[in-house]
């Protein structure tokens, strides 16, 4: 019975990540799509009937992230007040009208709608369902579960990329529109809501027959109780007060908003829309930015895959490390590459440079910076105060998405494509100095051991003084009146 609760656990978290999916598709549509809209492969295959603008090409990538930042806006109050499950059904109708619309697109403001409409969808994706499947999720299965976020968004980026440049803009929108319709089929039939959501709004008894029918029964008692304990430790209004009065809640924001801002400092909005085009400038004769970009594809799906059983082995702050690690390397090899190519330099010998750089770029992301993020965030925010946190943090990821997103091409263009990768180098240098200095390390430990812990600080040989420990700052979180 065990087994099939836990699989049971495992496929509801499949299904609740096929908006990741949809999220993936999203991100790395303009890819393949841009080159089409701006008449440089298949002007016959343009729906505008004329080569797009640079400024309606920023605009059209970039307004998915702007419908990031809105989608956020409205997740906290909606999932607090009727659950993380009907908030993903509601906020996948944005997503299916964006498809449609797509579907029949002729001008470009059909497009600037479309794509900032899936950009709402999108923002529910990082604020509602990573902190559902943290609570969802035994201790143990909690780093694999999470991960899916990141492996289902990874499959959508490699699925457009590979089928992209060979159909029109309108057969992905069909596609997405499939993907969404079988999202709503599996959330509204399989898909249970958060025994923490019943638990906060006295519901005792649901939350009960949820976790009894993931094969938890013998340990029910037990679960029942933490989770009642946690959520009465952070049972409080939220309110902004609160995030600057309580440390806990401060110390969550700093983590968090820090990893999602470097997340996206680094480049990876930039570089994920343009990826084909920066390869394209390097004007590779040896192999082409389509060829190029299905390769990059499959191994960031593989990096991803990888990253799923390497989290709970290695633990967060290290892959982390590793990852921006990588990052750093490959951004100051991609920039080295277009400083020499700028000044004429024969670059045939190094040919390869651009599509190596890009690959590993891709692959070291996928395996920390871009997951992890999100599993940490769904495991340090107080139960209570989730809805707001994750609010917060989605907010402040899409807009620096946004801001990335918009404002790459004209710094490609002013400051040259070496200076923006060296820009976004020095980044991935200030992130290494965050994580060794401010994360804290969750591999391993329950949903409360994660709040005693960062209520305690980073203590190395910190022990509970049994289940009656209740420090100074819990009692204020407690207490706490807004």
């Amino acid at each position: 019975m065990e087994s099939y609760g836990h699989r049971k656990v495992f496929w509801s978290s499949v299904s609740v990540n096929l908006m990741a999916l949809i999220t993936g598709i999203g991100y790395s549509w303009s890819s393949p799509c841009i080159p089409k809209l701006n008449g440089s492969v298949d002007s016959d295959r343009n729906p505008l009937g004329r080569p797009a603008t640079l400024q309606e090409i920023s605009w059209i990538t970039s307004l998915h992230a702007l419908g990031s930042l809105c989608g956020p806006l409205f997740t906290g109050v909606v999932s607090r007040k009727l659950g993380k499950k009907l908030t993903l059904i509601i906020f996948s109708i944005p997503q299916v009208a964006s498809s449609i619309i797509l579907i029949f697109a002729y001008n470009v403001t059909h497009f600037y709608i479309s794509r900032f409409l899936l950009g709402i969808g999108t923002g529910c994706v990082f604020s509602v369902i990573p902190s559902y499947i943290g609570e969802i999720s035994p201790t143990y299965m909690r780093g694999r579960t999470s991960m899916l976020n990141s492996v289902l968004l990874t499959a959508g980026q490699t699925l457009v990329l590979i089928i992209g440049p060979f159909v029109t803009i309108r057969t992905i929108a069909v596609m997405t529109l499939l993907v969404s319709i079988v999202f709503l089929f599996t959330c509204v039939c399989y898909v249970p809501e958060s025994p923490y959501f019943y638990i906060m709004n006295g519901k005792i008894e649901e939350a009960k027959k949820t976790l009894s029918s993931w094969g938890r029964r013998e340990s029910l008692d037990k679960e029942l109780l933490e989770i009642t304990t946690i959520c009465e430790q952070s049972a409080t209004e939220q309110s902004f007060k609160a995030l600057f009065s309580l440390k806990i809640l401060k110390k969550c924001l700093v983590i968090s908003l820090g990893l999602v801002t470097l997340q996206s400092l680094v480049g990876n909005p930039a570089i994920v829309a343009y990826q084909q085009t920066i390869i394209d400038t390097s004007k590779n004769n040896y192999i082409s930015g389509d060829t190029s970009v299905m390769i990059i594809s499959i191994m960031q799906l593989i990096g991803t895959y990888l990253s799923t059983g390497l989290v709970d082995k290695w633990g967060r702050k290290q892959l982390l490390f590793v990852s921006y690690v990588g990052l750093l390397i490959s951004l100051a090899g991609l920039g080295a590459y277009f400083y020499f190519f700028n000044l004429q330099y024969n670059l045939d010998s190094f040919f390869w440079v651009p599509f190596a750089s890009v690959l590993t770029y891709i692959v070291f992301y996928k395996v920390g910076a871009g997951p992890l993020p999100w599993t940490l965030s769904g495991e340090i925010f107080p139960p209570s105060f989730k809805p707001l946190l994750s609010t917060l943090t989605a907010l402040v990821m899409t807009t620096v998405n946004f801001l990335v997103t918009l404002v790459f091409p004209y710094m490609s263009v002013y400051l040259g494509m070496a200076w923006s990768m060296w820009i976004f180098a020095a980044f991935s240098v200030f992130s290494l100095f965050y994580i060794a200095l401010y994360l804290p390390e969750t591999k391993g430990k329950s949903l409360v051991e994660i709040q005693r812990m960062l209520l305690e600080g980073r203590k190395r040989n910190f022990e509970f003084i049994g289940e009656q420990l209740i420090s100074l700052e819990e009692q204020k979180l407690n207490s706490f009146d807004p």
